[in-house]
């Protein structure tokens, strides 16, 4: 068929590409669909050929025309210039879908993107949902996607939640369980086979699977076997389970159906086959016209790939065709094993990362959070890549291998490098700067590394950051910045060194030396720089504090040295005076607010409780006063001399008992006492155990 372009409302026609040297169609199982045009400039219409213009085209040989919306046309190349276009499907990439949820079959929860991308842009999408035969009912829960990437192509997008593959008739959406059929089509070596490229892999094949679930709570393990029809020897897949049950707590049921669906919906037991194929389409050479139906071979089709000569005799789906539409023939198909949808190959990638690092380490270690989502996206980033291209240069003499966006190195913006230097990146063409590379030398340059395990002799950074930024250590510095910082179990060491916490208003701790000094710092009172220490708050409850200063500190034009006991809020502060001090004891005398309470803690059957005791020495001698008390009401004031354990004076106030309520002062010596006291009869004195005489 001649390629048609269209004007870009996809409906009035332009005219007929009759001039055209090549037209081709890719298409993938639930991948790439474009086209790819090279037009002389000087033929008819070559000017009108712009993009966001349209380009029908038949895709491949059982399918209708399809409509190719054109994004980018090449610069002329010796006469030539070549048109790139994507199927129109790729138009739902730009209609966003802010939220989207639905329940039931696919086809519902295909209306429901489309219905949320047609309330977003104000207009109908103009697509449609055919009826699909799968049958699975389940539910969708998307946000802040594009239509497209609804369809397929993010975790919990229609692909993801139903399987299938897609199948885009223009504006028509289809899903089917399997596009493809197996019409017994036999492609083998002498027939219709020109080229095989052939590459198997049995890495990833099993005759079992073991899956378990080890949380805190649940230890369960499940052994499932499959038919062994590859004829490989006993290989057991070990898988963890842990994460597939979402919030719901997993059984040995549960598990058991979980591992049996794995096994057949992955058929663990299937040799993994990538085949590349160039053959001659019998389906449309004249001796084959009886046979024909049979041979047609379309993508997602299984076709049996036989070469006796290399041994292969295998079946394989056509996961990709390349298709010459002026030509009506294939020119390539790729056959393999079917691809998985974008975000089934992210999360068995990461997965088996998971599983790889846990069986290394230890069964307690994780992949994080980072490192899985680095995997996630540079899996995508390279299984979902399409176009390129890659040229040896100079083609006559290699040097070097480029792989490019462009054909032509001079104008490519995004281009790989490699050759006997190394292997480099660069974004900006050519000639650099290649801001991503490994040097021959051994040097890795990159803007950002990704690993789980990094293992080095010497690591020399300016800031090392955790992932969520709560915590940096600055090693030019010293600077450490961090939300909290928790020790367990371990010690810190200073051997000589210092540690200090030092807060924005300029109050510094001091940990060094084996002692703990707090400093005021600057801003606040008089005594800048000078030792303190504050405890309030959560320490002793409510608005108390107590406060141990320097003898030189000051506080609000008033000393403060030594230990001080309040309630004022502004004294913690450091606002206001220390007239609501309760307690005050410096080097030079104590002042208590209110009273001071203090108690002998015994009983007091006998003799004298005291209470309280003050004392200071005198040359050879040590003099006390003691406050104290005796049973019946009956207090004390004595005077003593320490030294020799005497009481030379002593003063008693009572209520009862001997004399009856009154007042005593008894003057004891060595040789002479005496006794004066006064109760209600009146005052008495009494000289050496004499009888007491009454004074007035």
């Amino acid at each position: 068929m001649t390629p048609i372009l269209l004007k870009a409302d996809a409906k009035t026609k332009i005219g007929w590409l009759s001039e055209c040297t090549a037209c081709e169609v890719t298409e993938e199982r639930n991948g790439v669909y474009e086209l790819e045009l090279v037009y002389p400039i000087g033929a008819a219409h070559a000017n009108d050929i712009v993009t966001d213009c349209y380009i029908k085209a038949k895709p491949n040989q059982t399918s209708s025309n399809q409509l190719f919306h054109i994004y980018k046309v090449s610069k002329p190349i010796n006469g030539e210039f070549t048109v790139y276009a994507e199927h129109v499907s790729y138009i739902l990439s730009g209609y966003p879908v802010p939220t989207v949820s639905a329940s039931g079959n696919a086809q519902a929860a295909i209306n429901a993107i489309l219905t949320a991308a047609k309330n977003q842009i104000g207009k109908a999408t103009g697509f449609t949902a055919a009826t699909t035969d799968i049958t699975l009912s389940s539910s969708i829960n998307l946000s802040n996607v594009s239509a497209r990437a609804a369809l397929g192509g993010v975790e919990g997008s229609v692909l993801y939640t139903y399987g299938g593959e897609y199948e885009f008739d223009n504006y028509t959406i289809k899903l089917h369980k399997s596009r493809g059929k197996d019409n017994g089509v036999r492609i083998a070596y002498g027939k219709n086979m020109t080229e095989l490229k052939c590459d198997v892999d049995m890495s990833a094949s099993y005759t079992g699977i073991f899956g378990y679930v080890k949380t805190d709570d649940v230890n369960l393990t499940s052994s499932y076997n499959v038919t062994n029809t590859s004829g490989i020897s006993t290989r057991i897949l070990v898988r963890d389970f842990s994460s597939d049950f979402g919030s719901n707590e997993p059984t040995q049921s549960s598990l058991d159906a979980a591992v049996r669906k794995y096994a057949e919906d992955n058929d663990i037991n299937s040799i993994k086959a990538s085949v590349t194929v160039s053959f001659v389409n019998l389906a449309q050479s004249p001796e084959y016209a009886n046979i024909a139906p049979l041979e047609a071979v379309n993508l997602c089709d299984t076709v049996t790939i036989y070469h006796k000569e290399l041994g292969v005799n295998i079946k394989a789906k056509v996961i990709k065709t390349v298709y010459d539409t002026i030509a009506e023939k294939y020119t390539k198909i790729e056959l393999g094993s079917a691809r998985m949808d974008m975000s089934s190959i992210i999360s068995q990638t990461v997965k088996e990362a998971t599983d790889a690092k846990n069986i290394a380490i230890s069964s307690k270690s994780e992949v994080t959070a980072a490192y899985q989502e680095a995997i996630a996206n540079a899996t995508a980033a390279i299984t979902g890549n399409s176009g390129g291209y890659i040229r040896l240069n100079p083609a006559e003499n290699p040097q070097e291998l480029l792989i490019m966006n462009t054909a032509d190195a001079s104008t490519a913006t995004k281009i790989w490098r490699w050759n006997l230097s190394g292997l480099g990146y660069s974004s900006t063409g050519y000639s650099g700067s290649y801001k991503t590379a490994i040097t021959q030398d051994g040097h890795i340059v990159a803007d950002f590394i990704d690993t789980g395990i990094l293992t080095a002799n010497i690591i020399k950074a300016g800031i090392m950051q955790s992932a969520n930024g709560e915590f940096s250590f600055n090693l030019e510095t010293g600077h450490i910045e961090a939300s909290d910082i928790n020790i367990t179990g371990g010690d810190i060491n200073l051997d000589g060194g210092q540690l200090s916490v030092l807060n924005n208003d300029g109050y510094k701790a001091d940990f060094s030396g084996g002692m703990v000094e707090l400093y005021q710092g600057a801003g606040t009172g008089t005594g800048t720089g000078t030792k303190y220490l504050s405890l309030y708050n959560s320490l002793l409850g409510g608005k108390w504090y107590a406060t141990i200063a320097s003898p030189s500190y000051t506080l609000g034009g008033v000393s403060s040295g030594g230990f001080r006991i309040g309630t004022s809020t502004g004294n913690v502060s450091a606002t206001s005076s220390w007239n609501t001090d309760f307690a005050l004891i410096s080097k030079d005398n104590a002042r208590f607010r209110k009273k001071v309470e203090v108690n002998e803690s015994k009983s007091v059957t006998s003799g004298d409780a005291i209470g309280f005791i003050c004392h200071a020495p005198f040359g050879a001698k040590d003099i006390s006063v003691e406050l104290g008390a005796k049973i019946n009401a009956h207090g004390i004031l004595q005077l003593g001399n320490n030294t020799d354990g005497t009481t030379p004076a002593r003063m008693e106030f009572y209520s009862s008992g001997a004399g009856g309520a009154g007042m005593a002062l008894e003057l004891i010596g060595s040789s002479v006492s005496g006794r004066i006291f006064v109760d209600t009869g009146g005052i008495y004195a009494q000289f050496g155990g004499g009888t007491a005489v009454k004074l007035a």
